[in-house]
This record gives C-alpha cells, structure tokens and sequence, in this order.
C-alpha cells in the first residue's frame, strides 16, 4: 500500500505532516479501524517522503487498518522553534497535535473514530501512556513499549535539557506522568518492556504497573529477557504477531470485502 504525505494547520498556523497507508482492498463508503503509530519526542522526524521497505506496517495495513503517523511539535527537523515548544511541559503539545492529526485524518471519511488504536516505543511509549490517560475518550487501544512513565527516572542529560531540574520544575514532572493520570484509563493496554534494558530502565513500567493497579484498571504485559532498548532475534516477531493479535481483538478490523462494522 502506498504510503501517502498529508498536510494540515493548526488553529495558531502551525504546518503539520502527517503519513497516511490506506488499508488493502480500501473502498470508500466504509469505516476502518485506525492504528497511530507516535513517537512524538525530541531528536526524530517520522515523516519522510521517501522510499520504505516492506514491513509491519505493510502487514497491519493487509489486516484491514488505516495506519497514521503525524510528527508533532517537539519533533526534529523542522527548526528551534518547533522542537522548543514542549519546554519544561513534555507531552501536553504534542497530545494536542496528534489529536488535531487525528481530527484530519477523521474528516477524510474513512476512519471509524471509535476503533483507534495508538502504538509507540520509547518517547512513543511515553506518549502512548500519556495519551491514553490525558485522552483517555480518543483511543480504546495502545500498545506502549518500553516507556518512560516518570521523567525524574530517565537519563538527566537529556531530561533537564527539556524539563530543567527537577526541583525547578516540580509541577511539570508531576503533571507529564503517566503515573500522576494512571487513574483515568480507559482502553485496553498492553505494556512491553525488556527486564535488562539499559535506556529506558524497567523500573519505569514497574511504576506504571503499580499504579495502574493501584487504580483497579486491568492491562496486560509482555515482559522480555534480553539487555536492550529494543527487542531483537525471534522474540521479535514473537512480539509483533502478540501487537497484530491484540490490535485485532480490541479494535475488530474489518476483512476485505466485509461489511467494514
């Protein structure tokens, strides 16, 4: 499926990109389940227009979904002043942009707003946690791999060059955690995470865990043994068929040539 390179503004004028892959044997008149893919944070731009190979995407794509990706504020590329806008506050902006994204990409058509699902891994982890609690109504699925749940438990150097210090800053590291919201989920979650990784550290999901148990929400993990940011070798197509399963149980796609409810 080709992927497509969308563009939309923000109501303070904002120029945003967003990628859209329309699902196979797409028709129009029915209404598609969605997957976000986010990652959201500092140091990366998404959205490309280039040549990608074959992949995951593809296969969720084949399955019946609509996949979606926006490079909010926050992201690189786009200069000091774009990057500069999640100062001190992670997370609140670049929600409110993938929620505009997410209102584009629903006055195409196609979407069906209540089956959309939100998958990240690392800054996207994070994101796919705050979003889910921050907006918890616009998502009834996320699957959030080896996320930051606390700012104050992730590498400083690169914390306090957005967030300031801690003691600085008190408010804003209470209010971006997933923790601080654990409360207000409502989709279905799936948190991955390997036990040695060595970025991102374990101690962060166990905090979510906790307090999501803590708040009597029920969410399901897949925990790996390896020493790594990410999962590699078989486990990771292990993984990936756990995602599509997931995704397909909580979101219900669509076949092609089904009725598309």
């Amino acid at each position: 499926q080709t992927p497509e390179i969308h563009t939309f503004k923000t109501p303070d004028g904002a120029l945003l990109y967003g990628r859209l892959i329309k699902p196979a044997g797409f028709a129009a008149g029915r209404k598609y389940p969605v997957i976000v893919e986010v990652y959201g944070g500092p140091g990366v731009q998404s959205i490309r227009d280039k040549w990608v190979c074959p992949n995951w995407e593809q296969v969720l794509a084949q399955r019946g979904f609509v996949i979606w990706q926006v490079d909010n504020r926050g992201s690189t590329g786009r200069g000091h002043k774009f990057e500069s806008a999640i100062y001190r506050n992670m997370g609140e902006r670049e929600l409110a942009d993938q929620l505009l994204g997410l209102d584009y990409l629903n006055s195409l058509g196609f979407t069906d707003p209540a089956r959309v699902g939100l998958y990240g891994w690392s800054y996207g982890g994070y994101m796919t946690l705050y979003s889910l609690c921050n907006a918890p109504d616009r998502f009834q699925a996320g699957v959030a791999g080896a996320p930051v749940t606390n700012w104050r438990t992730y590498d400083s150097i690169y914390t306090e060059r957005y967030m300031g210090l801690p003691a600085e800053n008190p408010e804003g590291y209470e209010k971006t955690s997933p923790i601080t919201h654990a409360g207000n989920l409502k989709a279905k979650l799936l948190i991955i995470h390997n036990i040695e990784d060595d970025n991102v550290h374990f101690q962060n999901t166990l905090r979510m865990a906790g307090a999501l148990e803590r708040s009597g929400k029920q969410f399901s993990m897949l925990v790996y043994p390896q020493k790594a940011h990410s999962v590699t070798g078989p486990e990771h197509a292990q993984m990936l068929r756990s995602i599509t399963d997931f995704f397909e149980q909580a979101l219900k796609p669509a076949t092609p040539g089904g009725s598309g409810q």
